[in-house]
């Protein structure tokens, strides 16, 4: 396949498909939460989530058995060293971090469609008055299933086949805004967006996709899961915003040192590197 061509599967197509791949198992889970529940499927969005989360793990499952019977390539697991977990946890408030001042830039804008996407985000992201086991299954899915999902998905699947073809800070810029325009809403875009450009540079930096996952889940169990099971104390809460506002430094400055180390760490990439120029005609670097 021509270099181009390779390039526009990966960097389009790939995604395009990622994204349709994950609606699908957003209308399988609500199709079966209204089967179980009828006209009142809304009132069970824990349901709704759990049963995302796990088809997703079921899809998943098996896209990983046909990659490994099919011998291609896939994302890589493994324990990690000690700086990848430090990254991961940091990234996470680091995310956090920069999502709040996100929201400080976004509410000083005083137009009227941003001034209604706010209120419809706020709208949208409500914790609805539901019951115990209603709420551990939401909880469940936020803070564990639909981060592995989505970042199998999106880096796993998208960013990895991006990386392949494609210039590092490209492959992980586009891949970061397809996964924030994913989101649909138009305030939760930005800030995913951002989140997804993060996570790909955890991905890319690690060279781990269980580094992203970890990273999205301290950030939805922080930003969203800890208000699920519990009200965080104001205390609490300013302490937490500190930590996490200088938890942005922290993280550009330990990315910066791994990505200068990177070659150095994974030198058996420029072996495959050099084994894709040769498949790819036109190619050169």
């Amino acid at each position: 396949m021509p270099h181009r061509s390779k390039l526009a599967v990966r960097f389009i197509v790939a995604p395009i498909l990622c994204c349709l791949v994950y609606f699908v198992i957003i209308a399988m889970a609500v199709e079966t939460s209204y089967t179980f529940w009828g006209p009142e499927y809304r009132q069970h969005d824990g349901f709704i989530y759990l049963t995302e989360g796990l088809i997703g793990i079921v899809v998943l499952s098996v896209w990983l058995f046909i990659k490994k019977k099919a011998v291609l390539p896939g994302p890589e697991f493994s324990v990690g060293q000690q700086e990848d977990w430090v990254l991961a946890v940091v990234a996470a408030l680091a995310m956090l971090g920069i999502s709040t001042l996100y929201f400080i830039l976004v509410t000083k804008l005083h137009t009227r469609f941003i001034q209604q996407s706010l209120h419809d985000y706020e709208t949208m992201m409500e914790i609805p008055v539901q019951s115990k086991a209603e709420t551990a299954m939401g909880f469940i899915a936020t803070c564990i299933l639909i981060p592995i999902l989505e970042e199998f998905i999106f880096r796993g699947c998208a960013l990895a086949g991006m990386l392949e073809v494609g210039h590092p800070v490209i492959s992980i810029v586009v891949s970061g805004l397809f996964f924030g325009a994913m989101h649909g809403q138009v305030i939760q875009i930005g800030y995913a967006a951002i989140a997804g450009i993060i996570l790909g540079l955890v991905y890319y930096l690690s060279n781990n996709i269980i580094m992203p996952i970890v990273a999205h889940m301290i950030f939805n169990f922080i930003g969203s899961g800890i208000e699920m099971i519990w009200h965080l104390p104001d205390q609490a809460s300013y302490i937490l915003s500190i930590i996490e506002f200088a938890s942005i430094a922290v993280f550009l400055g330990l990315a910066a040192i791994m990505w200068l180390r990177r070659k150095e760490r994974f030198p058996e990439e420029k072996e495959e590197i050099g084994n894709i120029n040769n498949m790819l005609p036109g190619r050169h670097t």
